[in-house]
Parts: C-alpha cells; sequence; structure tokens
C-alpha cells in the first residue's frame, strides 16, 4: 500500500512538472487564427477603420498571405518581359492591406495584462481597437507585440490590423525584402494570440549555460503592473529528455515596475552537452505566485537552452572545448509553394534533415533571420545556424533612422532567440558597405551584450580597403579572397591543370580568427524541367515553362533531362574538389556553400545538386555527397590526376576528423581498380591513432603503372576499416606511344584540304581551330557561372555529353559527362553551332549549352560530304601531343574509328554547309609584330605568333639586360573585331621572364593613348586572359587593328620578358 501511495504521488508530481512548461494554458490565451475580413489599400487612402467597415474584399483564414488567398494583380505571362528574372506571384499584392474579426474577451480577464502577438508580419503593422490605434510595429524578423491591457474589456470587441509591406528601410538587396526569393508578401504568418496575465507576470527569460560549473545563469524580468512592492515565490524546474533536473525555489519581492532576477541554476551531477552530435535540449520552465485575494498572482514561462560554449581559438572554432569545421549551405529564403518562409516545426526538421543527410552542419542565412520553428528544428538535430540582419545594403551606418531600425532588429533577434543553443554565429548582413567604423561599434557593442554567440561585422565586402582580411571586432570573418590569395576555387579550375594538391593554407596564414570561405560553388545546373509540376502554390515557374518550350521548339526537349543529369555531374564534380580544398586547408574554419539547393532568382540560377524545394535531382545520393563532405573526410593528395604508362602515381592519403572523438588504431584501406572491377593494387595502413579535431596523413603511395599497357580509368577507394568513412578519386593512364599511323586517314586542320579529300571520297578527320569556327559558342571546362543570365557574356557551355559505349570513344574511356581528363581538351574551346544542319545529326560528343540560348553544339560529329566522309572535332587534337597525353588519346580513339568498317555516317550535308559552319582564313594568320624590346637571338619576339607556345619571345640576358618596362606591338594587318588577348606563359624551366604586371593598349591607326587594360598575372598560371572590358562578367567585343602590350613587372622580380604565344580572344 505504501509502494503504491508512493507511485501515485511520483505520477502526479511528473503530471504537475509536465503541466508547467506549457507557457500559457488555453484558460488565458484566446488564438487570433480563423476567419477575418481583408480589404486592400494599394493606394493608401483609408484614413479611419471606419471607413472599411462595410466594403471588405473577401474573407480570409488567418495565417495567411495575400498570395494564398489570391487577391491583388493577377499574373499575366503575356506581358513578362524578362521570363528568367525570378519565380513570379501568380497574385501580386504590395502596399496597405486591412484586416479585421470580432473578438470576446471573458469576464476573467478583467484587470489583467493582455498581450497581442503577430508572429510573421512584413513590414509594419498598425493595430486597432474598436477604431482606436493602439500603436505600430516594424520588425522583417521578429513577432510584431502590443499591449493591449488598457483596450480590452470583458466583451466583444473589433480587432482591425493594417499590414503594409512597403519597404521603409534601406535593406539593400536583402533576402527578407525582395521578389528574388521569399517576395514582397502581405499577410499575417505563424502565431496569432491575445494573452492574459495576472498583474504580476514574466516577460522573459534568458539563459546563459556555464559548462565550467554545469549550471546555468538565468535572468528572469518581471513585470509589476501594482503600484506596491508584492512578496512571492519563484520556481524554476528543467529536463532534459527523461532526466528531470532539481527545482530551485528562492523568496523574492517585486517592486513595482520591472524586475529582473538573477540566478545561477544548478543542472546537477550529469551534464548534457548540446552539439551536433549530441543535441540535447533542456527544457525549463520558471514560475512565480504569491499575494492575497484580489492581489493573488501566478505566472510561468517556458524557454529551451543548451549547454553549448562556442569561441573563436585564432584558425578555428571551438564547441564545448572540441575543434568544429562548419560544413554549411546558405539559405537564402527560397520558399516556391508559399512564397515565405514556413513557420511550422515540421517543415523546418524537413530542411534541417536534408542538412544533415548530406554531411552538412551549418546554414547561413543570408541576410534574414528565420522563425522560431527554424531555431526548434536546429536545436532538435544539431545544425549550427548563422543570422544575418535583414541587410544587403551598400550605404550601411550612414543614415540615423536605417541605424536605429538595424539596432532594434539586432535586440529582437537576441531577445526573441538568443536562447537557442543552434544560434551561433551573427553578422550585420551580407556583403555591406557603408561606414566601417558605425558596423564595427556595433559589433563590439553586441559582443559585450551577450557573448553566447559568435560575431562578425559582414558576410564579405566588395568595399576597397575592406573584405580581404578580418575587422577589428571581428570574431570569425567570412570571405571568398584574402590579401594573401583566393580560398575558392572558382579562378582555379579552369586555368590549372586538375590536381588535388592545392590548398589555401597560405591564403590564411597570419589571420587571427577562424575563416570562412564565402559563398563557395556556384556551379550551375541545367534546369530541371520534371521540376515544373512542383509549382503548385502562389509562384509561377515561367523560367523552366520558356526553357521547356524553347527546348521542344528546337528539338532538344528529349535531351533535357540528361542535360540536368550530365551538367550536375559536372557540378558534382567541381563541388566536392571546393570542398576537399577547404579540408586539405588545416587552418581553414569552414565553407559555406551557394548551394546545396537552386537559387530561383537572380535570373534563374539553378547551382544546386537539390532542386529549390530540399528534394534530390537524382544527381548524387547523400551517401555519395557525404564521402567528401561530413565530419570526417578523407583526402588525396596528389599533383595530378593525368598520367601515364611510364610514370608512377604519386599521392598522400589524409584525413580531417572533425567528429566527436579521437579515433584509436584504426586501419586504413585502398584499392585502385579499372571500371571493370579489376584490382590493379591494394594495400593498408594500419595501427594509427587520429585525434578529435586533428588533420592527419596516413601515408604516401608510390605505384608504378607501367602494367597498363592500353588507355585506363582508375579509381583510388580509401576507407577506414569498419567504418563508413570512405573516399575515391578517379586517375587516367594513358599509353606513352605518340602517335599511330593510319594511311586511310586525312587528319586536317585545312578547311580547303578536307574538301579536295571529301570529294575524291577519302575519309577525312577535320580539326578546326576555335579562330576558324564560324558558328561557335565559346566554352569552358567549368560550367556557366551562377546564371548565363545574370552574368551574359561569360564563356556559357555546361560540359559534355556523350555515349560512353560509342565506337569512337572505345579507346578513350570516358563517363557521359564531363570529367578531369576532359579539362585538356575543353578549358578554352568553341564548340560548333549546328542549330541550322539537319536535326538528324547526333554529336558524338555534344556541348552542353546554357538555357538561355540552347543552341544543338557539337564537340565531335561525323557526317557525309559528297563521295566523301567526315568526323569533325571541336576539340584541339594535333597541338604538341607529346605534351598531352589526353589528346593524343582522343585522336588515336578517333582515328582508329574512322578507319574502321564502323565509321560509316548516314546524315549528309554538302559543301556550301560546311563552308557556312568553317572559315579558312582567320584575321590574327597575317599579323606581325612591328616594334618590341629585343629579344635574344632565337627568341626574338615574333615567335609570340608562331602557334607554338614553347618557342619564346626572351628579352636579352647575359649582360644584355633592358630594364623594365618592355613592350611589344603587333600590326593584325586589318582591322579585328575581339574580347581581348591572351598572354601565355613561359611554360618550362626557370620563372625567368614570366610576366606579372603589364598594361595592354589598343588602337587603330598605331596611335597609342591611354591603357585599355592595367592587369596583373597570377604566380605560376599558364596563361592570363585579358579581357578589354573591365566589367564583371563582360566579354564584349572591342575592334582595333594595333594590340601594344607593355611588361612593368616580371614574376620573380627579373629584367627579363619570356613569353609564348599572344593569341586573341574573339
Amino acid at each position: 500500500m505504501i509502494r503504491k501511495m508512493f507511485l501515485l504521488k511520483c505520477l502526479g508530481c511528473f503530471l504537475l512538472f509536465m503541466m508547467s512548461f506549457s507557457l500559457v494554458s488555453a484558460q488565458n490565451t484566446i488564438s487570433l487564427q480563423g476567419k477575418w475580413k481583408v480589404k486592400l489599400d494599394p493606394e493608401n487612402i483609408v484614413k479611419q477603420t471606419e471607413q472599411i467597415s462595410e466594403d471588405f474584399d473577401a474573407e480570409v483564414n488567418l495565417p495567411g498571405t495575400t498570395d494564398i488567398f489570391k487577391l491583388g494583380t493577377a499574373l499575366n505571362t503575356d506581358t513578362i518581359q524578362k521570363p528568367f528574372k525570378h519565380l513570379f506571384r501568380e497574385f501580386s499584392f504590395v502596399g496597405k492591406a486591412w484586416y479585421q474579426r470580432k473578438v470576446t474577451i471573458p469576464p476573467s480577464w478583467k484587470n489583467k495584462i493582455i498581450d497581442l502577438k503577430l508572429e510573421m508580419v512584413k513590414w509594419t503593422s498598425e493595430l486597432y481597437i474598436d477604431g482606436q490605434k493602439v500603436d505600430t510595429q516594424n520588425s522583417l524578423i521578429g513577432p510584431h507585440r502590443y499591449d493591449l491591457t488598457d483596450y480590452l474589456t470583458p466583451g466583444e470587441h473589433t480587432i482591425t490590423i493594417a499590414v503594409d509591406n512597403t519597404k521603409k528601410y534601406d535593406v539593400g538587396l536583402s533576402h527578407a525584402y525582395t521578389e528574388e526569393t521569399q517576395t514582397i508578401w502581405n499577410g499575417i504568418l505563424g502565431d496569432m494570440d491575445i494573452t492574459a496575465n495576472d498583474a504580476i507576470s514574466i516577460n522573459h527569460v534568458a539563459t546563459y549555460p556555464d559548462l565550467k560549473n554545469n549550471q546555468v545563469r538565468l535572468l528572469i524580468t518581471v513585470n509589476n503592473s501594482q503600484k506596491k512592492t508584492a512578496k512571492g515565490e519563484c520556481i524554476v524546474k528543467a529536463k532534459v529528455g527523461s532526466h528531470a533536473v532539481k527545482e530551485m525555489v528562492l523568496k523574492q519581492s517585486f517592486k513595482a515596475g520591472i524586475n529582473t532576477i538573477e540566478l545561477n541554476y544548478t543542472l546537477g551531477e550529469k551534464q548534457f552537452l548540446w552539439s551536433e552530435f549530441t543535441p540535447n535540449v533542456y527544457e525549463l520552465n520558471a514560475s512565480i505566485f504569491g499575494g492575497k485575494g484580489k492581489k493573488q498572482f501566478k505566472s510561468s514561462y517556458a524557454t529551451t537552452f543548451g549547454m553549448r560554449e562556442i569561441i573563436s581559438d585564432k584558425h578555428f572554432f571551438r564547441l564545448n572545448g572540441d575543434k568544429i569545421f562548419l560544413r554549411g549551405t546558405l539559405d537564402c529564403s527560397i520558399y516556391p509553394k508559399t512564397g515565405h518562409p514556413p513557420t511550422e516545426l515540421n517543415d523546418w526538421l524537413k530542411i534541417m534533415q536534408a542538412t544533415k543527410d548530406y554531411g552538412l552542419n551549418h546554414i547561413r542565412y543570408h541576410s534574414w533571420c528565420p522563425p522560431k520553428a527554424a531555431f526548434e528544428a536546429a536545436d532538435q538535430l544539431g545544425v549550427y545556424l548563422q543570422v544575418e540582419l535583414p541587410s544587403w545594403s551598400f550605404a550601411f551606418g550612414k543614415d540615423s533612422l536605417d541605424n536605429k531600425f538595424f539596432n532594434a532588429e539586432a535586440d529582437r533577434i537576441i531577445a526573441e532567440y538568443g536562447n537557442h543553443p543552434s544560434l551561433c554565429l551573427f553578422t550585420l548582413g551580407n556583403e555591406l558597405e557603408g561606414d566601417f567604423d558605425y558596423m564595427n561599434k556595433m559589433v563590439m557593442g553586441l559582443r559585450n551584450r551577450d557573448s553566447r554567440h559568435l560575431y562578425s561585422v559582414t558576410a564579405f565586402t566588395f568595399q576597397k580597403g575592406h573584405g580581404k582580411w578580418h575587422e577589428p571586432s571581428d570574431q570569425y570573418f567570412i570571405t571568398q579572397i584574402t590579401k594573401k590569395g583566393w580560398v575558392r576555387g572558382q579562378g582555379f579550375f579552369n586555368d590549372f591543370a586538375p590536381n588535388s594538391k592545392d590548398d589555401y593554407r597560405a591564403s590564411i596564414e597570419g589571420a587571427e580568427v577562424p575563416l570562412i570561405a564565402h559563398e563557395i560553388g556556384q556551379y550551375s545546373v541545367y534546369p530541371n524541367m520534371e521540376e515544373i509540376v512542383k509549382y503548385d502554390g502562389v509562384l509561377n515557374p515561367h523560367a523552366l515553362v520558356t526553357i521547356r518550350e524553347d527546348l521542344r521548339e528546337k528539338g532538344l526537349l528529349d535531351q533535357a533531362a540528361d542535360f540536368t543529369l550530365a551538367s550536375g555531374k559536372l557540378a558534382e564534380l567541381l563541388y566536392k574538389e571546393e570542398m576537399e580544398r577547404s579540408f586539405r586547408t588545416p587552418n581553414q574554419a569552414g565553407f559555406q556553400l551557394l548551394q546545396l539547393t537552386d537559387f530561383t532568382g537572380q535570373s534563374t540560377a539553378h547551382v544546386g545538386l537539390l532542386d529549390a524545394f530540399w528534394e534530390s535531382k537524382g544527381i548524387i545520393t547523400q551517401e555519395s555527397f557525404k564521402a567528401f563532405c561530413s565530419e570526417s573526410v578523407l583526402l588525396l593528395r596528389t599533383a595530378q590526376f593525368i598520367y601515364e604508362n611510364d610514370q608512377h602515381f604519386n599521392g598522400i592519403l589524409e584525413f580531417a576528423n572533425y567528429s566527436a572523438k579521437t579515433l584509436n588504431k584504426v586501419t586504413l584501406e585502398w584499392m585502385l581498380k579499372d571500371q571493370q572491377g579489376t584490382i590493379f593494387k591494394e594495400g593498408t595502413i594500419r595501427n594509427k591513432t587520429v585525434q578529435q579535431g586533428e588533420y592527419f596523413i596516413f601515408g604516401e603511395l608510390d605505384i608504378d603503372l607501367s602494367a597498363l599497357e592500353k588507355a585506363t580509368n582508375l579509381t583510388l577507394t580509401a576507407q577506414i576499416k569498419n567504418t563508413d568513412i570512405v573516399n575515391s578519386w578517379d586517375l587516367w593512364v594513358y599509353p606513352t606511344n605518340k602517335e599511330v599511323g593510319l594511311s586511310k586517314v586525312l587528319v586536317t586542320t585545312d578547311l580547303d584540304e578536307a574538301i579536295v579529300a571529301l570529294n575524291k571520297g577519302k575519309r577525312v578527320v577535320y580539326t578546326p581551330s576555335s579562330r576558324n569556327i564560324k558558328k561557335k559558342v565559346n566554352g569552358k571546362f567549368v560550367p556557366v557561372f551562377w546564371s548565363p543570365v545574370h552574368f551574359p557574356k561569360q564563356a556559357g557551355t555546361m560540359g559534355i555529353l556523350c555515349e560512353p559505349e560509342h565506337k569512337a570513344l572505345v579507346d578513350f574511356p570516358t563517363d557521359f559527362h564531363s570529367n578531369w581528363q576532359w579539362w585538356d581538351l575543353t578549358r578554352e574551346m568553341s564548340a560548333i553551332d549546328i542549330s541550322a544542319l539537319d536535326s538528324e545529326i547526333e554529336p558524338i560528343v555534344q556541348v552542353i549549352d546554357n538555357f538561355a540560348r540552347n543552341a544543338k553544339l557539337a564537340g565531335i560529329m561525323e557526317v557525309k560530304v559528297g563521295k566523301g566522309s567526315l568526323l569533325v572535332s571541336a576539340f584541339d587534337i594535333t597541338n604538341k601531343l607529346e605534351e598531352r597525353p589526353v589528346a593524343r588519346q582522343l585522336k588515336q580513339s578517333l582515328c582508329a574509328y574512322v578507319a574502321s568498317t564502323d565509321f560509316n555516317p548516314t546524315v549528309e550535308i554538302n559543301e556550301s554547309d560546311l563552308r557556312d559552319l568553317f572559315l579558312s582564313h582567320h584575321p590574327w594568320q597575317n599579323s606581325a609584330v612591328v616594334k618590341s624590346t629585343p629579344g635574344q637571338k632565337g627568341y626574338e619576339a615574333k615567335k609570340v605568333l608562331d602557334g607554338d607556345p614553347n618557342t619564346l619571345w626572351h628579352t636579352q640576358w647575359g649582360g644584355n639586360e633592358q630594364e623594365m618596362p618592355h613592350e611589344i606591338i603587333i600590326d593584325a594587318s586589318e582591322q579585328i573585331s575581339i574580347k581581348g588577348i591572351r598572354i601565355v606563359q613561359r611554360g618550362t624551366g626557370k620563372a625567368n621572364g614570366r610576366v606579372k604586371d603589364f598594361e595592354v593598349y589598343i588602337s587603330q591607326d598605331g596611335q597609342f593613348g591611354e591603357p585599355q587594360v592595367v592587369g596583373q598575372c597570377k604566380e605560376g598560371e599558364l596563361y592570363h586572359n585579358v579581357m578589354f572590358s573591365q566589367k564583371y562578367m563582360d566579354e564584349s567585343r572591342f575592334k582595333c587593328r594595333f594590340i601594344k602590350l607593355k611588361i612593368l613587372s616580371s614574376e620573380n622580380g627579373n629584367p627579363y620578358t619570356a613569353i609564348g604565344e599572344i593569341e586573341i580572344i574573339e
């Protein structure tokens, strides 16, 4: 009996404990969700609520938006002039909207403190009770709250809320207020309720974890609206999971007005830390009660917190003492079904789970702050969040009213979301420009106010004098480039031969705070036409529909899915190397992808491996992505991916361990096998211990490749035994034989020679130079950056698409998409536009065009011409083959195919078609050097025009040196229209003479004025493109005849110039 009574008593205590965690009960809260009347007031005509009492446009159910209610201006797609701009609202409204309903206040609320909360509003709300204005609230990131104590008495009342979504302050391009992402919606979202509290009640509880003492410091704010001091008690309770913490009870006096109770609440002997690995969330309830009779009061407040401490330790973040590496993606507030961020927990759990499923642990909210449900979901799943003020401003700190608004928004973020352990990082906005003294002072104020988070002035900036190093107030900084060099790969992957040896440690050395790489990636993927059916909400995917119809008209729609997959695999390849470079940098603290999901604004930037719905496009599995993006990543450091079979493969297997623990006495297994699964070499590295947070070198591989007699694609796989820690890399090995004679086949770069042979019935492989392709699209190995519409004058292709089993490629192992072996062939190629030819022509290797043009592009194609048969390769397979094993092998494979009986083109074109596609003469071929700084004998200036980069113009040495500057003037012999010139540096020997600083001049008559371009070559690059337009991503053409290059300095500072070629960029 005693035992039974004890159990009943325990059960009663437990139920009482659980009930105490509800912030308010049903008896003191009235939900305002439900039916409201609404009137749109776009011209701001209504001045009094009486004007709308009988003149409503509709009855709607809040929470919601005018878009959801189908109110406003309906979309007419026929009037859209820029279809790729962004998603379009089916119903658009910007202005003031009046929402009204009745509410009945119960008698029990007499003499209560009454508050109203609207969780999300854009931008201002204006509240009226029975026609009397109460107040105006103004926020893009936090709830709008009103004190209605003096306005609501028991009985029926009319509540009117005017929501105005017109622009109020200079937030620049912020994703909190833009049609590019979440739309400029009007409405009320999330929680809508009126709450009654006793005259003495808790307003807020702030939690400050103290890990060292396993306690939490509490600041409990109590409002006493009575005129006298009252006495009572305060009770604090907490639990984490099923573990209850001993409650704390203390006597307390509450003076009239605002009271702050500060106390340290001990959490017991057990400590439950919060991190990505152990997302333990404490639920805390603080309650007060006291008084007698009519003065009796009671109030409770529930919140959550986590026992976590994040600090910056020079180059690193430490969370609870352990090093962490931030693997982040951006959330730019893109929610295509609703046009606004969700407010329900389940929606945010889906997003956070997708983030974790792809190995990420961090989300950056680009120039906005999400609602509370996002933090709750991140708390539950262990995701580190960075929030920002709603600003992407170019004049931050320069306007006092704007400053007041942003300071208030910062206060709201800390008050509303500061207890959440997932809120780790806080910046003032994206790529801010303005008054940096003001910004630094603001950040220092936030640091002094709340040390639970780390702060930074801005997520990078382009403002001169800033952005390339951390600000005085920064506790971490985000950048794409430091004063010492780049920390993201976009500028490397097309210019430098594929490798995995490089990292960014030299660029970061000397920094005093952790560095996060800014917006890495941005590799465009061809839009997925199958995604269109998902748009069943308030936004219209007009861009996707436009692309689909253009493909249909051009006969390419059946290839759309292949375009998406092949371009996606190229993007995957580049994202992999981007992230692995960061992991290979021991002094880097993290990266932020732009981004895991598509960006539907800014002219349709589909850069994600997931779509805008956070769902897979079928490009890569979660497991494959986590191989190179997770808390523990195996890495390969090697100088090249392309080998010849008289070489050795040399590589170092390394490991970044940012898991929760030290890995003791592990064994690394590695295997090198071909695409048929045959093991070429394998081995193990045993008994290694890797500390938590350590960058570890397992060992070096040195493998003789001479046993591989034919072209082979190998895959190196490394795995830590008995774990799911695994990664892999592709390598290519080619035979060293330089050329195989095939007498049946004519290989030529001369169109006229090809036509003569075709007329005789010969088999011809024609390889036109880029300059001789008339109908062409310039491409690169890397795909379109961001969007071909946003940056329209970039080389704009998206990788290759082929059938690996085609007979022409039988001796050239390849995937159906671009991989590293295609770099040499595509990094500066021009694809052939065959859109006007017979639609039956199916390129052997197709080059994927961008969605804004959708030309049918051939890299390799075969046709019948008269009596002869022709194979055309836009890829260079004729020049310097002794140095280019990939090109040599492709030539061998193509020529063997053309010489075989399998080569039998069925689609016929005529000679005029060929001459429409190609030139037999190029304007640069008659160019000549008319003046130069003298060259050493055998190294004259004319060498820059001989087509061979291995022959040099080298200025004199051996006592005849001439001091800088050096110069060379070239006469094209006729007016030409070009985008710029390419300086091909000396490729062998010492660095003597490699160009560093330079100026380029252009002229029609040989008289030169101001330089067209002043620039600098990167150290170690093979060539440097000098675009005559200095606008970002602009490749406009300029007419000229004479070009002068003035060299101001060399790479190593010596008084020499050594240039292999000067080429024009058409």
